[in-house]
């Protein structure tokens, strides 16, 4: 929080940094939580969703420690996101667009664009995590499969940019709620 406005950082964001901070006021009108920007002119109303009960949430950071790249998990209740950053950097200054199109090779673009963030549910308790949407639209209507077995590593089966299959290795960064 900085000053009356609060301030998000994000870790993993699908576009690049920007040069204004994403800061806005908050104030409840209601049952509806008002968000107006104070750099950039919006507004969001955050609405709880119908039939919501607070749980514990799971929420685990993640980092494959062979090329740097970090994850991230996040399950309340019945939902659940999955967000990963991309392996290459964009150049200071460039939006994604202007990155993809300038590109050196086809390889290139594809993992530029390669940043996951994936939402989903739970259909029924111990039933399987579905894709709703997607970065990734290949995985939208796919099931999010992760092995949190080992004391300190997730495997998560996944597809390449160049779209071979492929098993990714997380260590755990830190774990919050029960796994």
């Amino acid at each position: 929080m900085t000053g009356d406005a609060y301030e998000w950082v994000r870790v993993i964001d699908y576009q690049p940094a920007q040069n204004l901070a994403d800061a806005g006021f908050l104030h409840w009108q209601n049952t509806t939580l008002i968000e107006t920007g104070r750099d950039l002119p919006y507004t969001e109303h955050w609405n709880r969703k119908k039939g919501f009960t607070s749980s514990i949430p799971l929420h685990l950071q993640l980092e494959d420690r062979t090329n740097g790249c970090r994850a991230a998990f996040l399950m309340v209740g019945r939902d659940f996101m999955f967000a990963r950053e991309r392996t290459v950097s964009i150049p200071p200054g460039m939006t994604l667009h202007e990155a993809v199109s300038q590109a050196s090779n086809e390889e290139h673009a594809r993992q530029l664009v390669d940043c996951e963030i994936s939402f989903g549910s739970i259909a029924e308790a111990g039933g399987p995590l579905l894709i709703h949407n997607s970065t990734l639209p290949w995985k939208t209507g796919t099931l999010f499969q992760f092995d949190l077995s080992g004391e300190t590593i997730v495997t998560i089966p996944d597809i390449a940019p160049n779209g071979k299959n492929l098993t990714r290795r997380w260590h755990r960064v830190h774990t919050e709620g029960n796994c």
